[in-house]
């Protein structure tokens, strides 16, 4: 939801923006082009509880029917950002690949939970030239998001606080365990 809010802001509204949720079943919370409306998006988003088994090939399935049916993939850069686990059969799973395969469009995705199907999400951006994000932290998700979605408008400049992630690296011997500031960019 707060992924959602985060995109509203870096879209211009200049741009189509479609949004579907998913378990075993994709439903639109809002169609392709229809106008933006913050506060009901997030009653919509409100009403919505997660559970049941995830199943990615109809809600990318979906999303490529929205775009279909709101013109979007003839001439217009299009992205579709599936924010997910992953975590499906591997029937769905190779279902899914083949789908992204022969799309036509660029697919980023943005794990969810520790446990995510990361092998699934790479594999579906990298295979339609999107990218695969992995949060550090359920925090980060929706800047994550807003920074896939942000990219697909030309490249849009997302700002945001973070805390640097750090690797082990003789430069930074003697700073390991050190808390590490939040910073902004």
């Amino acid at each position: 939801r707060r992924a959602v809010d985060r995109v509203l802001d870096v879209v211009p509204s200049s741009d189509a923006l479609g949004v579907l949720v998913f378990d075993a079943a994709p439903t639109a919370v809002v169609g392709l082009g229809e106008p933006r409306d913050a506060p009901v998006l997030t009653r919509k988003l409100l009403a919505i509880s997660p559970g049941g088994p995830t199943r990615v090939t109809p809600a990318l399935a979906g999303a490529l029917q929205m775009l279909r049916e709101g013109h979007a993939i003839d001439g217009a850069p299009t992205r579709i950002v599936l924010v997910s686990d992953g975590r499906t059969t591997a029937e769905d799973a190779a279902a899914a690949r083949a789908l992204a395969q022969r799309a036509g469009v660029e697919i980023s995705t943005v794990a969810v939970g520790d446990e995510a199907d990361r092998t699934l999400l790479q594999q579906l951006a990298e295979a339609t030239g999107g990218r695969a994000w992995f949060p550090g932290a359920p925090g980060d998700l929706p800047q994550l998001v807003a920074r896939a979605a942000a990219q697909s408008t030309g490249g849009a400049v997302v700002e945001e606080s973070f805390t640097p992630r750090v690797e082990r690296h003789p430069m930074l011997a003697g700073f390991e365990g050190a808390p590490w500031p939040r910073l902004q960019g």
